[in-house]
């Protein structure tokens, strides 16, 4: 037990001391990224930050109902991993996420599964929104947002396909004569089968919550942008928009979407230092 604590708080220092680089490496330049940026603006961004981080922490908190986690400490672990998925490129920190969930609920599938829908359903919302954008003030659907919604439609018919074709499947090898292929393909398919279990865990009863709370976070956070360019700049809030939704699906971020996960960040810190401390505060009581 101590080697496993040991081996966790090693990583978790490892990989929280390369965020802490490449966040200074990227937003170390804090005059240059708010520049021209006025203090009612700031403001603007810091609780539209609040709004959408507490949307999206009750999403993860709404998939995680029924482990062994309080309210405390998923917020704490929310406050602690999410700066390191917003800042880490390409996605990389959202490995941190399912090893430092699976750590906590005992389970590298579960830590796994609930991140990896989290990430769907995210994907999804951001996805309608792009649509409902592109309905209303014009615009193309890229071969990029065209993939991804080939790719989440796909998703969607697997999952629910999977209990027929399992069924049909595991049927079909067992009553062929066992060989070494169709045992490792029985297992495969058991094994499938236990990530589906999970996945329906979750969603049995969530699934449109989940999808409804992300199109929210989304709904507050391009809301925010278009507050912001009417009262600030007075520009095409068409044009803003897009750019903001598309460098948000590309992983490049355009200055807006750059204050939002710096001012994001600096706050879910301190958010995760308050919270210990008021923990550490309360052990000492009981």
């Amino acid at each position: 037990m101590k080697a496993f604590l040991l081996k966790y708080r090693v990583v978790d220092i490892l990989t929280l001391c390369i965020a802490i680089g490449v966040f200074l490496a990227l937003y170390g330049n804090v005059p240059a990224l708010f520049a021209g940026v006025s203090v009612a603006q700031v403001l603007v961004i810091m609780l539209t930050a609040l709004l959408v981080h507490a949307l999206k922490a009750a999403r993860l908190f709404l998939a995680l109902y029924g482990q062994k986690i309080s309210i405390s400490e998923h917020l704490a672990l929310y406050c602690k991993v999410t700066p390191v998925s917003m800042v880490l490129p390409y996605k990389v920190g959202e490995f941190y996420r399912m090893y430092a969930y699976g750590t906590h609920l005992k389970s590298g599938l579960k830590g796994i599964v609930i991140i990896l829908l989290d990430r769907f359903m995210d994907t999804a919302a951001l996805v309608t929104m792009i649509l409902i954008a592109g309905f209303f003030y014009g615009g193309q659907i890229t071969s990029f947002l065209l993939v991804l919604l080939i790719f989440l439609v796909l998703v969607v018919l697997l999952y629910r396909a999977f209990p027929g074709a399992r069924k049909f499947w595991k049927h079909y090898f067992l009553s062929k004569k066992a060989t070494p292929r169709r045992m490792g393909a029985l297992k495969a398919l058991e094994s499938f089968h236990r990530i589906y279990e999970e996945v329906s865990v979750v969603t049995s009863g969530r699934g449109i919550l989940l999808y409804v709370l992300s199109f929210l976070a989304w709904g507050v956070e391009i809301g925010s942008i278009v507050l912001q360019t009417k009262l600030f700049f007075g520009g095409a809030v068409a044009d803003t928009m897009s750019a903001y939704l598309a460098s948000a699906m590309s992983g490049d971020p355009s200055v807006p979407l750059r204050q939002f996960i710096f001012i994001s960040v600096i706050l879910l810190l301190v958010l995760f230092c308050v919270i210990q401390t008021v923990r550490a505060f309360s052990k000492k009581k009981g």
